[in-house]
């Protein structure tokens, strides 16, 4: 799974910050952006029975209705796929996640409604520096199956950029540990100011076993454990 960072408007220019909406102002994170994504293809080439799943809602009304994961996956058509073509046909985008643990049960929602079960494997390729959150929201969601993140970039550090990073994930993952399902007031709020076309996932109906752990993470009633390890 490729996560998204921000809605790319022009696949032509991947590594140029102005085609881009949703992205902080410093003008390598295209380019770093881009990377993942190269990574992510070249990972799923070297894995032939690999699904690719891009993640990622349309979070800019700038940007229109565009989604982050068609951005993405039209990124790497551009680019023919980094030479690996045969991963056009086994990848996919998943186009209503607002945040990182969306991003996670939404592409496993992805993968249960396009093959008809859970993989054995998940793989997320990104910022090295959301690695450990990453790795508390599979402990969370309790995948006891294969779980690797793989770190590929960072922010830069001249200006104090990727500084401002690390204390911001500080503070997400202190969250995590009194909310971990991101379940809260704040949460709920930031999912609202990026969903501007108010979309609604639609794997609560398409994969019936897993909405009910889909609507305690929206608020409503009690736990539910999630169904990848009932199989």
């Amino acid at each position: 799974m490729c996560p998204g960072h921000g809605v790319n408007i022009d696949p032509s220019k991947s590594q140029c910050h102005s085609s881009w909406y949703g992205l902080y102002n410093y003008p390598e994170e295209a380019s770093l952006l881009t990377e993942h994504n190269k990574v992510a293809v070249a990972m799923a080439a070297a894995q032939n029975n690999s699904l690719l799943v891009y993640s990622g809602s349309a979070t800019s009304s700038d940007a229109g209705d565009r989604s982050e994961a068609s951005s993405y996956m039209d990124i790497a058509a551009y680019e023919n796929w980094w030479g690996a073509q045969d991963v056009g046909n086994r990848a996919f985008t998943e186009r209503y996640a607002l945040d990182s643990l969306q991003n996670m049960v939404y592409s496993l929602g992805e993968y249960r409604r396009r093959l008809g079960y859970y993989p054995e494997r998940f793989i997320v390729v990104g910022w090295a520096f959301k690695a450990e959150r990453y790795l508390m929201h599979a402990r969370d969601i309790a995948w006891c199956r294969d779980f690797i993140y793989v770190r590929i970039n960072n922010p830069p550090e001249e200006n104090g950029i990727l500084s401002s990073a690390l204390a911001g994930e500080s503070q997400k993952r202190l969250a995590l540990i009194s909310d971990p399902y991101l379940r809260g007031y704040k949460w709920t709020c930031q999912r609202e100011t990026r969903n501007p076309f108010c979309y609604e996932e639609p794997y609560s109906q398409d994969v019936p076993e897993l909405a009910p752990f889909i609507n305690f993470l929206k608020g409503k009633g009690g736990y539910v454990e999630p169904p990848w390890n009932r199989e």
